[in-house]
Formats: C-alpha cells, structure tokens, sequence
C-alpha cells in the first residue's frame, strides 16, 4: 500500500463518460498489451501494468484526469495508487472492464 488511500477514488460508466466528456480524461488499459490487442473499451489507451509508472509520465502532464481499468479490478486498483504516489492528482480507478457494459 502507498498510503495515499485517502486520494484513492473508484468510478462507475456514467461518471467515467461524463468525465471523458467534461475533462477529456483519459481511459487507461493496464492489461497486458494481448489482452488489449484481444478486445478494450472504445478509444482506450495501452498501459500495461508493468511499466505504466514510467511510461505514462513520457506522455501525460500531473493534472491530466485519468481512468485506468483492467480484466478484474486488482491491476487498475495497484495502478491508480501507484499513479497518485508518483503525483497524479485526478486518478480514477473503474475497475474490471466489464464495468464498461
């Protein structure tokens, strides 16, 4: 745990959608890049768990609103709170993508 729990948010469809709308958040797939090559949410972007901390920095500022999602909710729970302990202030965490149905 990172201990920042407290910042720590889970999110259903509709608030994702509105928030995709409102703040062009982003929606983020941390399953394998199979997994996403086999099937992901419309207009979803591929960050695996493995290496989104430092990949993700390459391409997107602190502030940015984003949405992670896995297969089951446990890899996008680790991923939200890994992003939030290296400093991302609008991290939402979606769960399994069946969520998205």
């Amino acid at each position: 745990m990172c201990g920042c729990s407290n910042n720590y948010k889970t999110i259903n469809k509709k608030e994702a959608q509105k928030l995709i709308e409102e703040k062009d958040a982003i929606l983020v797939d941390v399953r394998s890049t199979l997994e996403f090559q086999q099937g992901h949410i419309n207009n979803a972007v591929s960050f695996p768990i493995t290496t989104i901390l430092e990949d993700i920095v390459l391409e997107y500022e602190k502030d940015t609103y984003i949405i992670v999602y896995c297969q089951s909710g446990k890899r996008s729970k680790t991923a939200a709170e890994g992003l939030i302990e290296i400093g991302y202030e609008n991290v939402y965490d979606l769960g399994s993508i069946n969520n998205w149905s």
